[in-house]
C-alpha cells in the first residue's frame, strides 16, 4: 500500500494545523483565546501527532524491508530545506534586532554552527530578542514546577 492510497487522517491534520497556528500566534504575541493561553504546549501536541502520523506512514514500508537508512535520507530530503529557510530567517531577524559586532572569526563560527544545526549557547540573553523567555532565570533556579506558572 503506497502513501498515496492510504486515507488521510483529516482530523489529525486539522488538529496539527490548529496547533501550528496557535504556536505562531503565541510567538507573534498576538491576542489568542483563553483556551490557548498556554500556546507553548501546542508544540508538544504538534510533535506528538506528527510522530504518530509519521509512524503510521512509515511502519508498513519499514516492516516490508525498506532499509532504515533510506527512511532517514527521505526525512532529511524533506525537512532540511525547511530547516535551512528557518535558520536563514532566524539569523536575519537576530541580526536586525541585535546588530552584533562579532568580527570575521565570530561570523565564521556562528555560520558554521548554524549550518550544522549546533545551538549557539553563547548568545547573551536579550529581552528584545526572546521576550517570551524573560522569566527563565527565575524559573531555572527554582525546584518548584509551579513557581514558573503565570
Amino acid at each position: 500500500m503506497s502513501a498515496q492510497s492510504r486515507p488521510r487522517l483529516v482530523a489529525l491534520d486539522g488538529i496539527r494545523g490548529v496547533a501550528a497556528l496557535v504556536v505562531l500566534l503565541f510567538h507573534l504575541q498576538l491576542p489568542i483565546p483563553a483556551q490557548f493561553d498556554r500556546g507553548y504546549l501546542m508544540v508538544d501536541l504538534f510533535f506528538m501527532l506528527s510522530g504518530f502520523v509519521l509512524t503510521l506512514t512509515a511502519e508498513t514500508r519499514l516492516r516490508g524491508g525498506w532499509p532504515g537508512w533510506r527512511f532517514i535520507i527521505a526525512r532529511y530530503r524533506r525537512l532540511l530545506p525547511v530547516v535551512f529557510v528557518g535558520v536563514a530567517v532566524g539569523a536575519l531577524v537576530y541580526l536586525v534586532v541585535t546588530q552584533p559586532d562579532w568580527g570575521v572569526r565570530g561570523w565564521t563560527e556562528r555560520l558554521a554552527m548554524a549550518a550544522l544545526l549546533i545551538p549557539i549557547i553563547t548568545i547573551q540573553r536579550d529581552p528584545a530578542l526572546f521576550p517570551l523567555n524573560r522569566d527563565i532565570g527565575r524559573c531555572s533556579s527554582s525546584f518548584s514546577p509551579t513557581s514558573c506558572m503565570r
